[in-house]
């Protein structure tokens, strides 16, 4: 999702031009590769970082993500580039490619940059900037695209995943029974440390409770071991302090006990450009919950219990995907009962027949039960099987025998139910749980939430799936509840910036304009949407969403920036602000679940000021 536009139009400097000629650049020749999506923005305001790119293999599987810099190259760059040295801070929490765009030869240099490079890196008489080489082999072009199995590489020995609280339970606890050099110490360096961790515990305890709660469960607070701490370096691991716990926050770590606990599983977070907690404490730990919140996001881990549409949403959409692999046919309405029974015995049962036929015929090379695990390569975590990776692999006719298969055993009351772990990238497996959960505890059947698609109507491009009448009602049904949504997403994890994120912003009242059709004649001929952000000069207006029709949008659609007023139903509007975008998100499977998470992600980036 977009950032929205803004009432006063910006004039563009050279800069911008010049920087999106060079994203167009690298999008244009990743994209004549078929291998590598992008997401760059050549405008962005999140420092250090343009966007992202995500790794195919050559069977079409994803790889995973890499974080991107790109920068444009002057004319007679000679293969070097001055590099802020922010931007090497940045690496040693994220891994990134640097991109150097040279326009004028049509190539791009890379350079991958991570905490363990940055170590080796020698900043010595280099506060402020360093220059840095590209090897003149690390490039890509139309017709160069050995940077493909490079970057494949760089992902799988470095994947992006959330730390496991248990697996390093027993780093936690070593850190916590070592004794402890910094005890008893007088040293102005503990003024910084603690304005750190008294800002860090802050935040998990207030404003995000939640980074607390799925990254450090059944803590008290956070402590610090460091290993350096110098002007210009730091070594450190943060590590959970138990509720049951008395120990101190600050612990010196010496070599011997640095390599046992790296051993055991735990990270240090190296900085060898410069020390944060020295120079910035308080931002510092804001940018460490920062970086934690969006990484939290991405994975979907928030509480989303409380609300009924959102729950049919997301119900509804894993049925209609799994409904061969769940027993079930696709309908618009289903009993809490006929679920629970598909989803908790049916399925587990399909998936163990499906998986030991496809050993017993060694489709695709599996020999034995374990190869039919999905890793996700993204995320990183334990593998699981995902019907919809097995089901891909089978055949139509080879189905009815499994289905047969299936029915057979649950007759037979004596077999149990398998306990395989069951998983899906989309449509993960522990939303449905919480969200059928919550819905069990209240409902006996539920309805569909939007019309279906109707793949019949497809002919050449996706949006076909819903006629005019049927988009424009899935719409209507979006934003009648998108406000209840989000508002019970913000009070179960957000509860203390309920107003710093609000869904309105600095508006009031939010009006809705779209054009959809039955049939697209082109890319450039696609569905729309804008989101207008009104402020009223009455005070005591109480603040809703508007959809609005074709013949009511007139106004709207011809608004004349001079004026930024409107008179709207005998009430006078400054607008604020104006989102314009390709209607995109009504055609995917959740549609309100992606919608509310781009949001998030916007009100946060606001919050953070990135």
């Amino acid at each position: 999702m977009k950032k929205s536009k803004q009432s006063k139009i910006p004039s563009h400097s050279k800069t911008s031009f010049t920087d999106e000629r060079s994203t167009t650049l690298i999008k244009y020749i990743l994209a004549t590769h078929g291998r590598v999506m992008t997401q760059l923005y050549s405008n962005d305001k999140w420092p250090n970082i343009d966007g992202f790119l995500e790794v195919q293999d050559s069977n079409r599987n994803l790889v995973g993500r890499l974080f991107v810099q790109a920068k444009t190259l002057p004319p007679n760059h000679k293969n070097k580039f001055r590099c802020p040295i922010p931007f090497f801070s940045s690496c040693e929490i994220d891994p990134i490619l640097l991109f150097g765009v040279d326009n004028q030869n049509k190539k791009v240099y890379w350079r991958y940059f991570d905490s363990q490079i940055i170590k080796n890196i020698d900043f010595k008489n280099n506060k402020y900037s360093k220059t840095i080489t590209f090897d003149s082999n690390n490039f890509f072009d139309e017709n160069t695209s050995n940077y493909i199995g490079e970057w494949e590489e760089i992902i799988k020995n470095n994947r992006f995943k959330f730390q496991n609280y248990d697996e390093l339970s027993n780093a936690y606890m070593i850190i916590l029974q070592s004794s402890n050099a910094a005890l008893g110490k007088v040293n102005n360096d503990f003024v910084r440390i603690h304005d750190f961790l008294d800002t860090f515990n802050g935040l998990l305890d207030r404003e995000f409770s939640i980074v607390k709660t799925l990254f450090y469960p059944r803590t008290w607070n956070i402590g610090i071991a460091y290993y350096e701490y110098k002007p210009s370096k730091l070594s450190y691991a943060l590590y959970p302090i138990y509720l049951d716990k008395n120990d101190v926050q600050i612990k010196e770590v010496d070599k011997n006990l640095h390599d046992k606990i790296q051993k055991e599983g735990l990270s240090f977070t190296g900085h060898f450009a410069e020390n944060p907690i020295e120079t910035r404490p308080k931002e510092y730990a804001k940018e460490i919950i920062q970086s934690k919140v969006f990484k939290m996001l991405e994975n979907k881990p928030l509480s989303h219990a409380g609300n009924d549409f959102l729950a049919r949403e997301f119900i509804f959409a894993f049925v209609d995907k799994f409904h061969a692999q769940l027993g079930l046919t696709k309908k618009d309405t289903h009993t809490i009962r006929e679920i629970e029974k598909a989803f908790y015995q049916y399925l587990p049962s399909w998936v163990e027949e499906a998986a030991n036929f496809m050993v017993s015929v060694k489709r695709n090379g599996k020999n034995k039960l374990t190869d039919c695990l999905t890793v996700d390569r993204l995320r990183g975590g334990q593998p699981y099987f995902d019907p919809d990776s097995m089901i891909r692999q089978i055949m139509k006719d080879e189905l009815k025998d499994i289905e047969d298969k299936v029915k057979a055993r649950l007759k037979d009351k004596k077999v149990k139910i398998p306990n395989w772990p069951i998983g899906n990238q989309e449509l993960p497996r522990g939303v449905f749980v919480e969200l059928f959960t919550y819905l069990r505890n209240t409902q006996d059947e539920i309805t569909r939430p939007y019309n279906p698609k109707d793949f019949h109507r497809l002919n050449s491009w996706v949006w076909e799936v819903f006629s005019k009448k049927d988009a424009e009602q899935n719409l209507k049904t979006f934003f009648e509840n998108l406000l209840s949504v989000y508002k019970t997403i913000l009070e179960n994890n957000f509860p203390i910036l309920k107003n710093e994120l609000s869904l309105f912003s600095k508006a009031d009242k939010i009006i809705v304009t779209f054009a959809v059709k039955d049939k697209y004649k082109s890319a450039q001929d696609r569905p729309t949407y804008k989101m207008f952000y009104l402020k009223s000069e009455n005070k005591h207006l109480e603040r809703s969403i508007m959809v609005l029709t074709n013949k009511q949008a007139e106004e709207f659609n011809n608004f004349d920036w001079n004026k930024r007023e409107i008179d709207h139903q005998r009430n006078k509007y400054k607008v604020v602000s104006i989102r314009s975008s390709v209607l995109d998100f009504i055609y995917e499977d959740t549609p309100m679940l992606d919608f509310v998470y781009h949001l998030l992600d916007d009100r946060l980036k606001d919050y953070f000021k990135i």
